[in-house]
């Protein structure tokens, strides 16, 4: 299943896109340690860096065997 990433082009710190909810105009992420909810401004995430990019499952557990 294909996922939805914030990565920033600097760092490399990445964070995984859990749900959008428009009405409320917030993103809820997920890091390395907790998940946690920010209000979504599109400008603001690429201002901070940000791209937003998607991954495979599938391609992360590989990743992890090897």
């Amino acid at each position: 299943m294909t996922k939805l990433y914030f990565r920033n082009t600097k760092t490399g710190t990445r964070f995984e896109v859990i749900k959008m909810d428009k009405e409320k105009n917030e993103i809820i992420l997920k890091g390395e340690y907790t998940t946690f909810t920010e209000p979504y401004n599109k400008q603001r995430f690429i201002d901070m860096g940000y791209v937003l990019e998607q991954g495979d499952d599938n391609a992360e557990q590989q990743k992890l065997r090897t």
